[in-house]
């Protein structure tokens, strides 16, 4: 069973909702949201947000989407977490993008067969 929460307007709220998401306890934990001019640095603020969260459960998954409307792709940022309690400043490094992220969506051209 996984915990899926969307964080929409600005990134004060996206935080919130995201510290919501760590209270629950769920192997897999999606947030969604959209965020186009200040991507890596909602990065840093989830990473922040994982860093301050004492409680954490070890093969806990927390997958970040990040929808990027106006591009038509999807940013996909994923983390395991390597064990119980607090994590280090270290473990960010294990927020990744996961493999062919960004992932194109929406109307494309397909080609006959």
């Amino acid at each position: 069973m996984g915990a899926f929460l969307s964080g929409w307007g600005d990134r004060q709220e996206l935080e919130r909702r995201f510290q919501s998401l760590e209270i629950i306890k769920s192997p897999l934990k999606t947030i969604i949201y959209s965020c186009v001019k200040w991507q890596d640095a909602v990065l840093e603020q989830l990473g922040a947000a994982l860093l301050r969260y004492p409680h954490h459960i070890e093969g806990e998954q927390y997958l970040a989407l990040n929808l990027l409307g106006s591009e038509q792709k999807m940013a996909a940022h994923a983390i395991v977490i390597p064990r119980d309690g607090n994590l280090h400043a270290g473990d960010l490094e294990r927020l990744q993008a996961l493999p062919g992220s960004p992932f194109a969506w929406g109307n494309r051209q397909r080609g006959s067969h």
